[in-house]
């Protein structure tokens, strides 16, 4: 169980995504750079719409998502995909310190170009300065 007030303090990304989705899994590598680049200060919640959680485990360690900034979490009635509005997969949302919707990015994304590393910067340094 991950709840979004106990990541209020950081930037969180929202990916609904799946193991069958082969634009997920082009996608899911890219989501692990930006998170490991930016150590704790954004963070990933990963809701997968998997069948089984032997898939779901299987694809965390295959890419090697244990980062403890990666959250994991199955949502196989796709409960949560379904509060979120959620169409098709895979779809993210950038949240804000304060779990505010920044953006929602419907389909798949490039994470880790230098483009995408700026732009978390900015929000991140956003955070850090409203903190101070």
């Amino acid at each position: 169980s991950v709840q979004l007030v106990g990541l209020k303090d950081r930037v969180v990304i929202v990916s609904f995504w799946a193991t069958w989705c082969e634009p997920c899994v082009q996608e899911f590598p890219s989501l692990v750079n930006l998170i490991r680049e930016f150590k704790g200060k954004v963070v990933l919640l990963a809701v997968s719409a998997d069948n089984s959680v032997e898939e779901l485990k299987a694809f965390v360690k295959a890419f090697k998502a244990d980062d403890p900034n990666i959250k994991i979490m199955w949502d196989k009635e796709q409960k949560v995909a379904n509060l979120y509005g959620t169409e098709a997969l895979p779809e993210s949302y950038i949240l804000g310190y304060d779990n505010s919707l920044i953006r929602k990015i419907a389909g798949v994304d490039k994470w880790d170009t230098p483009q995408a590393i700026e732009y978390f910067r900015e929000i991140v340094d956003k955070k850090i300065k409203a903190a101070q």
